[in-house]
């Protein structure tokens, strides 16, 4: 389906005469969603390749650490990367890119062990809690007094610490953290870990980012942003994330 449908984007590139360009983006390992290792580097990737493709733009990616992913696309060799949650106001990320229209929207939630006594109404409360991260990642409840986060490289490392007793909660993306969970541990190790089952603590968006130093950024991002809209108009955008709800990531 993939093939067929890259197929049709390079052949209406080519008969509409379309400039071909190529733009490099800093990615990075968020699974199931983005990695160097799946087909089409991930459902995100895909949206991010094929929406620039439709504007006659080929997409390169490197793979980074996250800290190294923002240090590349703010200072190069990369022109962006993908994908990012807005800084809060005054942050650095806010003052060195702009952002594309939502590439993606998610449910973040608490994962905690088994049986662990969390409840939380504000974001006051989780002052009582040890709470996880990981390294290069915001959390919008950052900056709370009294809320530490205690960050680790990877997401499979932060929900490792979390099994060992080494902090109370995690904050994840959902599906990020279910799919941890069932690709990287036991089923005995899984069922010690479980969602809380409260509201979403946060229901982030995530866009392509391009850096304000470049002149090409505004251009680059208007071409991206049309590329997207004629992506979900044309049903193709929803077709590639029922293909993740289907595990075909």
């Amino acid at each position: 389906m993939f093939r067929t449908w890259w197929f049709g984007i390079c052949l209406a590139l080519a008969s509409v005469g379309v400039r071909a360009e190529d733009i490099t983006l800093t990615n990075g390992e968020w699974l199931p969603f983005q990695s160097e290792k799946l087909a089409g580097y991930g459902v995100l990737s895909r949206v991010v390749t094929e929406a620039f493709a439709l504007e006659g733009v080929t997409v390169h990616y490197l793979f980074r650490p996250w800290p190294r992913a923002m240090a590349e696309a703010q200072d190069g060799p990369a022109q962006g990367s993908i994908v990012w949650s807005k800084g809060k106001p005054g942050s650095a990320r806010n003052r060195n890119f702009i952002y594309s229209d939502v590439v993606f929207e998610g449910k973040a939630v608490f994962f905690q062990r088994t049986g662990f006594p969390f409840a939380w109404k504000t974001y006051a409360d989780l002052a009582k809690f040890r709470i996880g991260g990981v390294a290069g990642y915001e959390y919008d409840f950052e900056g709370t007094p009294g809320v530490r986060i205690d960050r680790a490289p990877s997401e499979q490392l932060s929900m490792r610490k979390l099994l060992a007793g080494r902090f109370d909660v995690y904050p994840t993306i959902r599906e990020v953290g279910w799919y941890t969970l069932h690709t990287q541990f036991s089923a005995a190790e899984a069922a010690a870990i479980s969602e809380y089952r409260g509201r979403p603590y946060n229901q982030p968006r995530y866009h392509l980012i391009l850096p304000r130093r470049l002149a090409a950024s505004p251009r680059r991002l208007a071409q991206f942003n049309q590329g997207l809209r004629r992506l979900r108009e044309s049903g193709r955008y929803d077709q590639l994330m029922a293909e993740l709800a289907a595990g075909r990531y």
